[in-house]
C-alpha cells in the first residue's frame, strides 16, 4: 500500500489532478508492481504563496510544478525507482500534459511493521505479505 501525497496550486480542474493522480498510480503499477485496487492518494491544493521552490533546482520548473511524495516499503532497487520516475513523467507528460521538469518526486521508505491497514493490526508482517518488486518490469 504505498500512500501517495500529491501537492499542486490551487484552482487545477477536477479533471487534471485526476489526471496527475492515475498518472502516479499507474506508474506504480507499472513499476514497482502494486496490485491496481491498492490505492490511497491524497491530494492538497496549495496557494502561490505556501508553495515555496527553487525554479531551477535540476531542472527549469513553471508555475504547474507538482510535488509528488511516495511513502512505500523499502526494498526496491535503484533501477526499479528510476523506472518508476521515468514513468511517472511520461505518463504526466501525456495526460494532463505536464512537463517533465514540472514532476518533482520523493519515496518515503519504510519497514513492513510501519504499516496498519485497520484493526490495529500490522498486515504486512504476516508471511502471506505482498513480495517487493526488485526488478525492472518489462
Amino acid at each position: 500500500m504505498p500512500l501517495v501525497r500529491i501537492s499542486l496550486r490551487r484552482g487545477k480542474p477536477a479533471a487534471y489532478r485526476r489526471a496527475v493522480a492515475d498518472g502516479v498510480h499507474c506508474a506504480l503499477i507499472d513499476a514497482i508492481g502494486i496490485p491496481p485496487a491498492d490505492r490511497f492518494q491524497i491530494i492538497t491544493e496549495h496557494e502561490d504563496d505556501n508553495l515555496i521552490y527553487d525554479r531551477s533546482y535540476f531542472a527549469e520548473r513553471s508555475d504547474n510544478t507538482v510535488f509528488i511524495e511516495v511513502t512505500l516499503r523499502r526494498g526496491r532497487p535503484e533501477p526499479v525507482k528510476r523506472d518508476f520516475y521515468r514513468r511517472i513523467v511520461t505518463y504526466l507528460a501525456e495526460n494532463p500534459g505536464l512537463r517533465p521538469e514540472d514532476a518533482a518526486i520523493v519515496l518515503r521508505e519504510n519497514g513492513d511493521d510501519d504499516w496498519s491497514f485497520g484493526k490495529g493490526e500490522a498486515q504486512l508482517v504476516n508471511p502471506d505479505a505482498p513480495p517487493i518488486r526488485t526488478t525492472v518490469a518489462a
